[in-house]
């Protein structure tokens, strides 16, 4: 689908892509094609670098190194909202001043949409989402379900060729997670768009993903459809990842005996899923079948399985049952079929998983002017405001095409307003106090103060800061707080597109 100022086909193809944030490479040689209308799901532990893979490819983060290609675009520098993609995050990103009527047709207002046309779409999107009865409410009216329905409008309504969703159902209770699986895969079925989805929940990626990327540490482990990760893993972190409890994995030392010496020499480790295990209390070897005994350690009760922890020989093994409970017995013989062990080999041992760093959060310093004694307090209440701002509002503003000027006086201005107004009540007492200093210091206050005066402020860091007339103290202060305010957003904005 072709947008004004867009890019048409959605296929998405990353090339060598490498992101470092300071001296830490989190992604390094990074080689992914996204299939043109596919559900693929991005899954890995926390820091393996799926989050950031993700907001590369909204313009959001810049990569280090490689090509993103959407259809047949390069979009590295490309804008955000230029890229026809529209993105749900994990923590919705709603604009909380704005009724969720507006904050739908946010970014068509920011293309210019006509009237007509924008009421159109809003109409025929909160229908399709359930959200008709809601346009005139604002984001803290919502239920949790429901604010996420506004960010999946919000996305919608841009109709864009690709939805980026990085975690967007982790905050929501589980039955309420699971009706949003199924919502989510019926809205791909029916808008036949390439949806890639961010996620930690293996369930979720199983459930939801015709095709899996499975990444660790920066890098892709395997990238294949569900069933196929699960019944044939490439390694033995793909093996342990996917799967619930996770696959058993032995090392070639403790189950050599039980073959009798008889393993590759290449194979380092055996594994095998816990459910195709079974239990029994005696001890009756099958042709074709591995039994070791065990002692059981617990039983968790499951409904319709039971999840058995046990002891061996091979270390501690894990047992998936939906028989009948072995309730009196704690001593069992564990069999296993030779044709459902994985077999790995030398030397791909199990990954440890490492937090890697995040980017640095805050935003560059910035340049504090003092007008008077108190100035470290204001300061500190004003940057509390500033930084009280979640960055990804301003990150979806970025994908709506906004402006500059429509960021500032719609969202940094009306979100500062109540910070702002304690500040001006809390200066204006100040000014009367630096009035009154100036007029003891200088006999008779303003008149005589054409003489630049000096004021040593030690109590909060700031020295040989010069003021002049006290009458224009206020004054001073208001451009001091609009210019500030004007710098922490440019400021944001320039981090929001090129960190």
């Amino acid at each position: 689908m072709e947008e004004e100022g867009g890019i048409g086909m959605a296929q998405i193809v990353l090339k060598q892509i490498e992101k470092s944030f300071k001296q830490d490479k989190v992604i390094e040689g990074l080689n992914l094609t996204i299939e043109d209308g596919s559900f693929t799901v991005l899954v890995g532990p926390s820091g393996c670098g799926k989050s950031t893979t993700l907001r590369m490819i909204a313009g959001l983060d810049k990569e280090s190194g490689g090509e993103i290609w959407i259809g047949d675009h390069c979009v590295n520098g490309v804008e955000p909202g230029k890229r026809n993609i529209a993105m749900v995050f994990q923590n919705y990103a709603l604009y909380p001043m704005m009724t969720v009527k507006e904050n739908i047709e946010f970014g068509l207002v920011n293309r210019k949409v006509p009237r007509t046309e924008r009421e159109r779409l809003v109409k025929e999107i909160t229908e399709v989402v359930g959200l008709a009865e809601y346009l005139h409410k604002k984001p803290q009216a919502l239920s949790g379900g429901q604010r996420q329905r506004v960010a999946l409008a919000r996305a919608m309504v841009k109709n864009p060729g690709v939805f980026l969703m990085d975690e967007p159902l982790s905050n929501l209770d589980a039955k309420l997670r699971h009706q949003m699986r199924t919502e989510l895969i019926q809205l791909h079925k029916r808008l036949g768009a390439t949806f890639v989805f961010v996620t930690h929940d293996q369930v979720e990626a199983m459930s939801m993903g015709d095709r899996i990327v499975i990444m660790n540490k920066g890098r892709i482990q395997q990238a294949d459809s569900p069933m196929k990760i699960y019944d044939d893993p490439d390694n033995v972190f793909t093996a342990q990842f996917i799967g619930t409890p996770p696959m058993n994995v032995i090392d070639r030392e403790r189950i050599l005996p039980l073959l009798h010496g008889q393993l590759h020499d290449e194979i380092g480790q055996l594994g095998f899923r816990p459910e195709k295990a079974t239990m029994t209390t005696e001890n009756r070897p099958q042709p074709g079948q591995l039994q070791f005994p065990a002692r059981i350690l617990t039983r968790e009760t499951l409904g319709a399985e039971i999840i058995y922890q046990l002891e061996s020989a091979l270390g501690l093994v894990s047992v998936k049952s939906f028989l009948k409970p072995l309730e009196s017995a704690s001593e069992v013989y564990i069999s296993v079929s030779m044709q459902d062990l994985y077999y790995f080999d030398r030397g791909v041992g199990l990954p440890k998983q490492t937090w890697l760093s995040s980017p640095d959060s805050s935003l560059l310093s910035l340049v504090l002017v003092s007008v008077w004694k108190g100035v470290g307090y204001n300061a500190l209440i004003f940057i509390a405001g500033l930084q009280s701002i979640p960055k990804d509002v301003y990150e979806a503003s970025a994908l709506d095409e906004a402006n500059w000027w429509r960021k500032f006086y719609k969202i940094t201005l009306p979100m500062l307003s109540p910070t702002l107004f304690f500040l001006i009540i809390i200066n204006l007492i100040s000014s009367f106090q630096v009035f009154e200093t100036i007029a003891i210091m200088t006999n008779g206050g303003p008149i005589n103060s054409t003489n630049t005066l000096v004021f040593y402020i030690y109590e909060y860091g700031f020295r040989y800061f010069k003021i002049g007339y006290a009458s224009a103290a206020g004054a001073i202060l208001l451009v001091v707080v609009g210019l500030l305010t004007l710098v922490y957003f440019k400021l944001l904005s320039r981090k929001v597109h090129y960190q």
